[in-house]
């Protein structure tokens, strides 16, 4: 095997298998177990609202790409408090959202999110439109400011000097096209 084969073995078996997944020559597939696992260093999340008298706090964050579709679902564990008192849970949140991409920063956020439905921490009890308000906030905040996930500066290294032409979601994973195939730059053999 000339070493240059070797090499080229050597590197593709570093590409962990959930991005390998390619579509297409210029793609690369990210499965929603990788993005799952980046979105959980983001928790737990929080944003005062109305001028610092609550604090909505969002955690225990989960997220699946269902295999038809072209929405993520994400479900979270939201509580509020204000200043000097406890903290109230409010339930687990589920929402759908796209993905939108971020060039500069090589990032996936949350595009467009909907809370789908609230499930209250106590059964009986339903979250008013305060709450619900509350929700909202912090998701557009999170939405606006937090990646759900990462593109690796290390790993677009190894495909050369290429740029995100497009990003979707398809057959329950990411899938991100670049301007040209993906290539390993491997050094000339001697």
């Amino acid at each position: 095997m000339p070493l240059r084969r070797l090499i080229a073995t050597c590197l593709l078996l570093a590409v962990p298998l959930a991005l390998r997944a390619a579509v297409a020559a210029n793609e690369i597939a990210i499965d929603a177990a990788r993005i799952d696992q980046s979105l959980r260093t983001q928790f737990p999340y929080s944003v005062q609202a109305l001028g610092g008298l609550f604090t909505v706090t969002a955690r225990d964050p989960a997220l699946e790409i269902p295999a038809r579709g072209d929405r993520l679902r994400m479900q979270f564990r939201a509580s509020a408090g204000s200043p000097g008192a406890g903290s109230i849970p409010l339930g687990r949140v589920y929402l759908s959202s796209r993905l939108r991409y971020d060039e500069p920063g090589r990032a996936f956020y949350l595009d467009a999110p909907v809370i789908e439905r609230v499930v209250p921490e106590q059964p009986g009890l339903e979250i008013d439109a305060n709450g619900r308000e509350l929700l909202t906030l912090l998701l557009q905040d999170f939405a606006a400011s937090e990646p759900v996930y990462r593109l690796d500066p290390k790993l677009l290294a190894t495909f050369g000097n290429l740029q995100v032409e497009s990003a979707r979601i398809e057959d329950g994973r990411v899938v991100v096209a670049f301007d040209q195939p993906i290539a390993l730059e491997l050094p000339d053999e001697e």
